[in-house]
């Protein structure tokens, strides 16, 4: 699974147990075989509690959603560089220091075996800050990605939903 921003960053969600969630950024100035152009683990999720259906970059190219069946998270990156990368801050001899700067936060976790499976996830339309799910009970909720709270629920009451889109209006 792979979600791309804009800014020619990408998040892969890997089956790697140790390191399941994992940062690069394409440039056009470096070589595949260029060192900072190898994929940075991002810490905060191990691969046995969160299956990770679906991801994508806000359009700020600062967060991204990851959405399991029970499992709903963001991952906010740190700022970016001058290089346009994400992990770029002030460097360090240890390869550990740009992995540090990202923050899961799990924004919704069920361990209940009844619990409604998320359909579909996406960040809100307006605010690069919240993300929104809509789940197999006809429940659609929005969070604030930074702090995990949950600030909006509200029940369909008709047919199941299928879909979870952002209008113009």
């Amino acid at each position: 699974l792979v979600a791309a921003s804009a800014f020619g960053d990408v998040v892969v969600i890997t089956d790697d147990a140790d390191a399941p969630i994992k940062y690069g950024h394409s440039s056009s100035t470096r070589g595949a075989d260029d060192p900072d152009e190898a994929l940075v683990a991002i810490p905060g999720l191990d691969a046995a509690s969160a299956i990770i259906r679906s991801a994508g970059f806000n359009a700020a190219g600062d967060a991204v959603y990851l959405c399991g069946p029970t499992w709903l998270g963001a991952a906010l990156a740190p700022p970016r560089g001058a290089d346009g990368r994400l992990c770029s801050g002030p460097r360090a001899a240890s390869s550990e220091t740009p992995r540090r700067l990202w923050r899961v936060v799990r924004l919704y976790a069920s361990t209940s075996s009844e619990a409604a499976e998320f359909l579909e996830a996406r960040w809100h339309a307006y605010s690069d800050e919240h993300v929104c799910a809509a789940d197999s009970a006809g429940v659609v909720r929005l969070w604030r990605a930074a702090t995990g709270a949950e600030e909006a629920a509200a029940s369909g009451g008709g047919p199941p939903l299928r879909s979870l889109c952002f209008g113009p209006s």
